[in-house]
């Protein structure tokens, strides 16, 4: 009798078990396909002033990479530049406020 009850109970866990790993791959899916990122900038250096920031960095060497977007303060400011650049100076920033600088190769414009 006991062993018909251990029988039961093990055939209800693998039941459960093969139910709970049914979609596990739905994790990595996304992943199996093949696609290539564009590099990231790198020693990236800011050089402050009065009302206006200098920023230069180095740029990836990769070939998917063909364009900078800059984007900084609270309202999200953009400066795109449809070529590889290594420097941008950007004026006209209110003094006594912070900013935050995001670089952001693009691969294709659009």
């Amino acid at each position: 009798m006991k062993r018909k009850y251990i029988y039961i109970v093990g055939c209800l866990l693998s039941f459960i078990g093969m139910i709970g790993c049914e979609d596990m791959d739905d994790n990595y899916k996304q992943y199996l396909e093949e696609y290539n990122y564009s590099g990231k900038v790198t020693s990236v250096r800011s050089y402050l002033g009065f009302e206006r920031v200098a920023l230069a960095w180095d740029n990836p060497k990769d070939q998917k990479s063909k364009h900078i977007l800059i984007e900084y303060g609270v309202d999200k400011q953009q400066k795109i530049f449809d070529y590889l650049v290594d420097s941008v100076v950007i004026d006209g920033l209110d003094t006594g406020t912070g900013f935050d600088f995001c670089y952001i190769h693009i691969g294709q414009c659009g």
